[in-house]
């Protein structure tokens, strides 16, 4: 998809939450995968390693959820934060319950 590889994590997920309901309203598509960021590893630019999913990770290993499923897993999580991927993909990490799921959709900001 055009990234730079990384994950990175903002400071604006209430923002990044409204964008997301944005795109349930327009029947977006998303992915989903779940993570441990304590024992999960996943190669990142440059060689480095990060315990958060790359963009690339969650569209090759996550599976597709329909909008409304996707927003339950944001609405009902005790901890979002926004993710930056890079050339203007997003995502959401959510966590809930101390199991972690990072949501994508193909939508730019």
């Amino acid at each position: 998809m055009g990234t730079y590889n990384y994950a990175e994590v903002m400071d604006n997920a209430p923002e990044m939450v409204s964008f997301f309901d944005g795109l349930v309203e327009k029947g977006s598509k998303f992915q989903a995968l779940g993570f441990n960021p304590d024992t999960d590893l996943f190669t990142a630019a440059q060689g480095r390693v990060s315990n958060y999913p790359t963009l690339d990770d969650v569209e090759f290993g996550g599976k597709y959820l329909s909008s409304a499923e996707a927003q339950a897993i944001w609405r009902t999580a005790d901890n979002v934060e926004s993710i930056n991927f890079g050339n203007g993909y997003v995502g959401l990490c959510c966590e809930k319950e101390s199991k972690f799921v990072m949501v994508i959709t193909k939508e730019l900001l």
